[in-house]
């Protein structure tokens, strides 16, 4: 009997539980403070584990950061530097990392 992918599945969970949460909040509560920080958990372990790999979960992750936070429906220039920031930082974080 061949052993599952211990890791993959934990990387896997998080990343869903992150982009469920951040979608819960922003839309759902309209909070957007604490879920960001969240989304590190799942990048730094996927870039400890699995090294370059990390940059696709930190795309992922990014992807969902921008579209849940930042309205396209009502732009806001302010919003949109903040957002693509913090969106950079993840990006660079999963590159150092791995």
């Amino acid at each position: 009997m061949e052993r599952p992918n211990v890791k993959g599945l934990l990387i896997f969970s998080f990343t869903a539980a992150c982009a469920l949460l951040a979608v819960y909040l922003s839309v759902i509560k309209n909070v957007s403070v604490v879920y960001p920080h969240l989304f590190y958990i799942p990048i730094i372990l996927a870039g400890v584990w699995y090294r370059k790999k990390a940059i696709y979960i930190a795309l992922f992750l990014s992807a969902v950061y921008i579209l849940v936070t930042y309205p396209l429906w009502v732009p806001d220039p302010d919003l949109s530097v903040s957002v693509l920031e913090r969106s950079a930082i993840l990006i660079v974080v999963a590159y150092i990392i791995g």
